[in-house]
Parts: C-alpha cells; structure tokens; sequence
C-alpha cells in the first residue's frame, strides 16, 4: 500500500507566490518514489527536539511547531508532538531547551 500525505500551504493556491503547488507535487513524488514508515508533520520543513518539564517530570520530545497562543498572560505553543502522536500544547515557560531536528 501507498502512503497518503496531506499537503498544505502558508498561502493559498489562488495567491501570488504561494507554495501550495511546489508542496503539492512534492508529496505526490514522495508517496510514488519512496518507502515511508512513518508519518511526520512539518511546519515549514522544521521539527523541533525540545527537553520538557510535564506534570510528571523532563521529558524528550520532537514536536513540528503549528502556531503560538497565549492565555492569561503565559505564552504557549500548539505543536503536533511525535511522542503522543497528536496535538499538544506546551507551556513556553516549561521548555527547559530547544534545538532545530537534524542540525
């Protein structure tokens, strides 16, 4: 079986300079030419390793960063988190570090 990407774009198709069609037909050449085992979201090709501090304790995670909220005055950033396998929130105060995925 093939894999599905879904694709999606900062600016929408019918927008000047948009990057829907390069995503587009980039996934369309990676679900055709490759062997894929697993599923992971990029946020304008990042992904992020963070070192967390939970309710439980540190823990290692790989988030793609989606967008950042705020509440209350306490600054927080919605990511996919790979750990968990889906949407989380994070508390910015609470990411004891960051580094960028394969640099």
């Amino acid at each position: 079986a093939k894999p599905v990407i879904v694709t999606g774009s900062q600016i929408p198709l019918c927008e000047l300079r948009n990057d829907a069609q390069e995503n587009l037909i980039t996934s369309l050449l990676l679900a055709a030419n490759y062997a894929i085992p697993e599923v992971c979201l990029y946020f304008n090709g990042r992904q992020l390793h963070i070192l967390y501090l939970g309710d439980s304790g540190e823990t290692e995670r790989t988030i793609t960063p989606l967008y950042p909220s705020q509440h209350r005055g306490v600054g927080y950033l919605i990511a996919h988190c790979h750990l968990r396998n889906d949407r989380r929130t994070f508390r910015l105060d609470r990411i004891l570090s960051a580094e960028v995925a394969g640099t």
